[in-house]
């Protein structure tokens, strides 16, 4: 939230708003139905399936090429679960014609002759939804029974076969429209950079108390890219599809935010890891910050918390028992510890001081975000020199030191010129970050 500043008055509240998220997506609603009955027909030959076009999801954009997704199944520890994974890659296509309730059945998944615990089935579907962020239409519930020595798997679809190919459609015209003005020849980092702040734009988070409530998009990549509006959990699927498209490995991480389940991205780029939150950036009032653009652990866990690893639970915290809910749990959590990514690194000036040599850099700071006809400077209070709430209270109160530098900047400026009666301004106290937006005259 900006907070403006004139000068001939300070007015100086910040107020960050952070996007705390009801991840009813990831809720587990797990139904799990241990009965006995004999499977007679093979998944591709039985009756009232329909069978969906795999090709439809094929949203490959010509500038760039797509990133492969595999975390999640190099986590899978036997050739049974690699199975299963690899059936349900398949079986994910093929999708009953009746409905009960809007839910579709899709054809059973099962390896002959093999075993699964349920532990070991929310390890395989986390698995599976890890690397695949463009199946929108899979239902987090799931039932088995085991018999005859090999476990049946069942899921569901929230779409019909015809459903999924309309809807698959409509994700690739919105997909091509993202991308329809997007360089050839960006970094690694402006491509990030670019899906950041396009699906920043588009979407806007979810009421699920309001409107929302009862939806089911609003937790999926469809939500975020189609429809414009999400939760953290489409939030972030949405972000790792598009940033798969340009070439980008990305993956979910599961935590809690604000004392709220919470979920977001992890990013890999010249081979370090980094932080992504797309909704936590994506501010109520419209505007876009990057406090949480590629930032690393220690910073995270700062305002939140990372939910453990799979492998650190026991079954029952895994699968919930009748006494206590199942355990969020992180199929891989990556540490991140390089800051070379961050978008404050790229885009900020650092100051080591107030005085005449830091006021210049200042200045000459905005004056050329002035001449590319950019709304704002970011600020790093390095703070091996200085105090942030001193330096800030400089710049920001007393003399007014912010209005020196945006005349000393109008000076250096050849037809336009920013506005040094107003400012309005940011504060990342976290990330030792001030940021200054500013209009033109």
């Amino acid at each position: 939230m900006k907070n403006k500043i004139i000068s001939l008055l300070l007015i100086l509240l910040l107020s960050l708003s952070l996007f705390g998220c009801n991840n009813g997506g990831n809720e587990d609603t797990t139904n799990t139905e241990n009965t006995h009955t004999e499977s007679t027909e093979s998944s591709q030959e039985i009756a009232g399936y329909d069978t969906v076009d795999s090709k439809v999801l094929d949203f490959g954009i010509d500038l760039y090429k797509s990133a492969r997704l595999t975390k999640g199944y190099e986590t899978l520890t036997s050739d049974a679960q690699r199975m299963y994974y690899q059936l349900i890659e398949e079986n994910i296509f093929i999708i009953s014609e009746e409905s009960e309730d809007g839910i579709y059945n899709l054809s059973p998944v099962s390896v002959k002759g093999s075993t699964l615990t349920e532990a070991e089935i929310h390890l395989i579907i986390s698995a599976f939804n890890y690397d695949h962020p463009q199946v929108f239409w899979l239902n987090n519930s799931f039932s088995f029974y085991t018999t005859g020595g090999t476990t049946y798997l069942l899921l569901t679809s929230s779409m019909s076969a015809s459903q999924v190919t309309a809807s698959a459609g409509e994700m690739k015209a919105e997909i091509e429209e993202i991308f329809a003005g997007m360089p050839g020849n960006l970094s690694y980092f402006d491509r990030e950079l670019y899906v950041h702040d396009k699906l920043a734009e588009k979407c806007e988070y979810a009421d699920i108390n309001g409107e929302a409530q009862g939806k089911t998009d609003i937790y999926t990549s469809y939500g975020s890219i189609v429809n414009g509006e999400a939760v953290c959990e489409g939030y972030t699927r949405g972000t790792q599809l598009l940033l798969s498209l340009v070439g980008l490995e990305s993956y979910y991480v599961y935590g809690r935010g604000n004392n709220e389940l919470h979920m977001w991205n992890c990013v890999l780029i010249q081979d370090n890891w980094y932080y992504l939150d797309v909704t936590w950036d994506d501010n109520d009032d419209g505007d876009t910050n990057y406090d949480h653009f590629n930032i690393t652990t220690e910073q995270a866990l700062l305002e939140r918390t990372i939910a453990p690893l799979y492998e650190t639970l026991t079954e029952e915290e895994i699968c919930g028992t009748d006494e206590e809910s199942p355990v969020n749990f992180n199929i891989f959590v990556p540490e991140c510890d390089s800051e070379n990514m961050s978008f404050y690194a790229h885009n900020s000036v650092t100051i080591t001081g107030i005085d005449e040599e830091n006021l210049n850099v200042i200045a000459r700071a905005i004056a050329d975000a002035a001449t590319k006809q950019q709304e704002a400077v970011y600020l790093y209070i390095d703070p091996y020199y200085l105090d942030y709430d001193s330096a800030k209270d400089s710049l920001l109160s007393g003399e007014y030191l912010i209005f020196e530098c945006i005349s000393r900047a109008n000076e250096l400026l050849d037809g336009v010129t920013v506005n040094n009666e107003t400012v309005e301004t940011e504060e990342s106290e976290d990330l030792y970050v001030l940021t200054i937006f500013f209009d033109y005259n």
